[in-house]
């Protein structure tokens, strides 16, 4: 499934440039018989009910929310599954006609908050830095063992393997240290997502080193060498991403700049971004994952524990199961299972810890005018804004028009934030932040117009 995720993103891509921005055509619930199929009395019940935009939502002319525009739309939902005898839980938040998301609980929020990730002379050196150590220890590797018998480069490896598994560990602790850092706002935002990116430099070093030591031999390296190498790699899972990876480029000056959402937990974190047609999303909660126990996916009758964790998964993200199963893949001396979904928003890839039966890890790609909102509005000095809302950490569109209908080009800010202009569209997309959101636009002629809202 894999070597089809482009084909997918190509596809989705193709719709969010020809679907008009109030498409919701392939948003529609799936078929009642896939629904029943997926609805489990675990979950109570299924994350798709179907619903449509309500009209704009008045506000005075400041832009304060009504009512029920404050209050939040829902609690943060624990989803149990009862397991050999335990009760577990997971954090997997039900949303409608679209896939489910991997949500820090409001209350575990220590800090949330923009940045803008643009050309950054110290950012950069830190990830060439981390791009010349992996091409400088690959040729000294390589060089070192190029006239050596077969049994001592495996020999070579070995150690080599060794001294990544203490990098990955170095690591880990480097991404924990910045989390904390950033929650104890010793770190800005920037600062924070630097790291991130660094961080993930870093951890793709150290893949591509993985990849080289593999080649290394002509014939298979010993099936335990292989297998800790495989288990190894799947820690560097929580250390890379697309959007981290989108932060580098930006840093280095290899794409335009772009803002981007972070939120913490204590080990915890969610980023995302937008580039005006996909929205990117990464989530890490290191609290759904075990070190130590059993695989409670594994069984007399699933020894390898796939169908188990399909169902796991399946009943976690039931809407993008609707439209086709999901590719499972596990990997030798480890709990830890991916999950890959192509579904009508775009990609989804969830990774499940067997010790937890959870999801700890969570990296979604959308076409944002396929998308399900809410759409709230304010009018004031002849400018009318609205906002297309989905959750918090998810997508945001803000429209600006005149009274008359005419799109406004304006600047937008999220929380104080400057996350852009609207152009001469009028439309901006960017990313909702958690619960109380104050949005402000000032047009070119100094007019001025805000609206409020919470965000779950």
């Amino acid at each position: 499934m894999r070597s089809n995720r482009s084909l997918a993103l190509v596809a989705v891509l193709a719709l969010v440039v020809v679907a008009p921005a109030s498409s919701l055509a392939l948003a529609a619930p799936p078929p009642a018989a896939a629904e029943q199929a997926t609805s489990t009395p675990v979950l109570g019940g299924a994350d798709n009910v179907s619903t449509s935009s309500p009209d704009t939502a008045p506000t005075n002319d400041t832009g304060a929310p009504t009512e029920s525009d404050t209050a939040p739309r829902r609690q943060t939902t624990a989803l149990r599954l009862e397991t050999g005898g335990y009760a577990l839980r997971t954090v997997v938040e039900p949303e409608e006609n679209t896939t489910n998301y991997l949500e820090i609980p409001n209350r575990d929020v220590e800090r949330d908050g923009f940045a803008n990730a643009s050309a950054d002379v110290v950012g950069a050196i830190e990830r060439d830095l981390a791009a010349i150590r992996s091409n400088y220890t690959t040729r000294s590797f390589t060089h070192a063992y190029e006239s050596t018998t077969e049994s001592e480069t495996v020999g070579g490896i070995r150690t080599e393997v060794k001294r990544l598994e203490s990098r990955i560990e170095t690591l880990q602790q480097r991404q924990q240290l910045a989390i904390g850092r950033y929650n104890d706002r010793t770190w800005t935002t920037e600062r924070f997502v630097r790291e991130l990116s660094t961080v993930d430099a870093i951890a793709r070093g150290i893949d591509d080193r993985f990849e080289h030591l593999e080649n290394a031999v002509i014939l298979p390296l010993p099936s335990n060498l292989k297998t800790r190498m495989q288990a190894l790699k799947m820690e560097l899972v929580s250390l890379r991403g697309p959007v981290r990876s989108s932060i580098g480029a930006a840093i280095s000056g290899e794409r335009d700049p772009f803002s981007v959402y972070t939120a913490t937990a204590a080990n915890g974190v969610v980023t995302a971004h937008t580039d005006g047609q996909l929205f990117y999303r990464e989530a890490f909660l290191g609290s759904n994952r075990a070190r130590s126990g059993a695989n409670l996916f594994v069984t007399d009758d699933d020894p390898r524990g796939f169908s188990a964790a399909d169902q796991r998964a399946k009943e976690l993200y039931p809407w993008a199961y609707a439209y086709g199963g999901g590719g499972v893949d596990t990997f030798v001396n480890t709990t830890i299972y991916e999950v890959t979904l192509d579904n009508p928003h775009g990609t989804l890839d969830i990774y499940l810890d067997g010790r937890t039966t959870d999801a700890f890890r969570e990296i979604q790609r959308k076409g944002l005018s396929l998308l399900p909102t809410e759409a709230r509005g304010n009018i004031s000095n002849g400018v009318h804004l609205q906002v297309n809302r989905t959750h918090g950490t998810g997508p945001l569109e803000v429209v600006v028009t005149e009274d008359t209908g005419d799109s406004l080009n304006a600047t937008v800010t999220v929380n104080g934030h400057d996350v852009g202009q609207t152009g001469a569209d009028g439309r901006l997309w960017t990313v909702t932040p958690y619960q109380q959101v104050r949005i402000a636009v000032e047009t070119a002629d100094g007019r001025t117009v805000t609206l409020e809202f919470y965000a779950d």
